[in-house]
């Protein structure tokens, strides 16, 4: 086999394989042979088909097939000798050979770029440390309560807290809405899922009360015509539900599955979840610390184009999936190239993960995957049959090995940068994670 490589590119291959004729035909008239033991046609005896028939009714697919197998052999021999990492999938041009010519084949593609040095012990990480407090569980269970309130209909005129139906009409700034009639809606009052400017019109009015008043609209109105609009707003409360939080007592301490234990047993539960959250999230947190840092020590470091593009790609499909999921079923594909800077972003990080993972000589730690898969299987009814689920599933379970290799690359960054601890609540942490903030 003789391999040549040329660089078309900063990180673009071309690798040329040549392979002997003498290999393909040697490979070919073996498959013959043993098609000749094996097929059965009419009008011969088993294993008595000349090979002449074996050869105008099989030669194609069987060369297709040597064809094929030698390509895909030959390539991970090449990569390994020529000591290349593949960073995009290969574009083979491999025609059809004639008999007893050598075969010439060439593939294409990106590779994963290399950094002479990592001068980890240069970075300046910040790592929040929380715990979890009484305060915090406290705060869960009046979440838990809130969550499964009940709304019951009052006639007193409606405060903060209180879910208000009622209908408007607006007129002005050139708008009119609806054209006819009036719109209907709901709103929490002070929970800011509406706008403010309304919410503060209907606090004090009960049902069937009427007003309108002039005011300007939010910039960010659900109603996009009306966003930012100053005109007449029309209201009339149609009713008033106040909310009515359930005790905390035995059958709701059962409906989260606590059977025994009572109250601490449920507050055992529920901190277990906090603290599982917050390690999580202190993990996120982190790891989204270690790619800015890194990113920001390394700008110049080339990236695959075509891996750029793949998660261009991506990222839209997932803005379409999330239009979607927000009621627009008929959202089209946002357009790849908008998502140009973020996906090169994306793609420069993981560059640079695995740049610390092969200096760093990392592997796959299978305890830590186990640990992780047995993790995400504890929040499920069964977590026997996820765990199953996990290891059966190839594509799943790459997942989490990826995960891992990922998280052993950042505490790798970890111990080797300079990294200073910030104490933070619980609540503040969660809040900046929610924000899409690192540390």
């Amino acid at each position: 086999m003789q391999v040549s490589v040329e660089n078309t590119g900063a990180l673009s291959r071309k690798l040329t394989v040549a392979l002997p004729a003498q290999e393909i035909e040697g490979k070919v008239s073996g498959k013959m042979q043993d098609l000749k033991r094996q097929v059965r046609l009419k009008g011969f005896r088993p294993g008595k088909v000349p090979m002449t028939v074996i050869e105008k009714r099989f030669g194609t697919q069987v060369r297709a097939e040597v064809v094929d197998e030698l390509v895909n052999q030959s390539f991970q021999q090449a990569l390994s000798q020529e000591n290349l990492r593949v960073a995009s999938a290969p574009q083979i041009d491999a025609q059809p050979p004639e008999r007893d010519v050598d075969f010439t084949y060439t593939a294409e593609f990106d590779v994963f770029p290399e950094l002479e040095e990592l001068a980890l012990g240069e970075l300046e990480i910040e790592k929040p440390t929380a715990e979890v407090t009484n305060e915090d569980v406290d705060n869960m269970i009046e979440t838990l309560r809130r969550q499964r309130q009940s709304w019951d209909e009052v006639e007193r005129p409606a405060t903060e807290g209180d879910l208000v139906f009622f209908h408007f009409r607006f007129e002005g700034d050139g708008e009119t809405f609806p054209e006819e009639g009036e719109e209907r809606a709901g709103a929490i009052l002070g929970n800011g899922a509406f706008d403010a400017s309304i919410e503060a019109e209907l606090s004090g009015m009960a049902a069937d009360a009427e007003k309108t008043s002039e005011l300007t609209l939010a910039e960010n109105f659900q109603i996009e015509s009306l966003a930012g609009k100053t005109g007449n707003l029309s209201l009339r409360v149609e009713k008033v539900q106040a909310p009515t939080l359930p005790e905390v007592d035995e059958d709701f301490i059962k409906g989260f599955g606590v059977s025994e234990g009572g109250m601490d047993q449920f507050r055992s539960d529920v901190r277990d979840n906090l603290e599982r959250e917050l390690k999580q999230t202190i993990s996120r947190v982190m790891r989204a610390g270690v790619m800015n840092r890194l990113v920001e020590k390394y700008p110049e470091m080339a990236v695959p184009a075509s891996m750029i593009e793949q998660e261009q790609q991506a990222m839209a499909q997932t803005a379409q999936r999330q239009l979607q999921q927000a009621g627009q079923a008929d959202a089209e594909l946002p357009d790849p190239s908008g998502f140009a800077e973020a996906a090169e972003r994306r793609v420069r990080a993981a560059m640079l993960v695995s740049e610390v993972a092969r200096h760093n000589s990392l592997s796959v730690d299978g305890a830590r995957v186990q640990e992780t898969i047995q993790e995400i299987a504890s929040t499920y009814e069964d977590p026997a049959a996820v765990v199953n689920l996990y290891y059966s599933d190839e594509n799943l379970l790459n997942n989490v090995q990826n995960l891992v290799l990922e998280e052993q690359a950042v505490d790798c960054v970890l111990e080797q940068a300079n990294v200073t601890e910030t104490p933070v609540s619980f609540d503040e942490l969660m809040n900046r994670a929610s924000k899409g903030e690192a540390a």
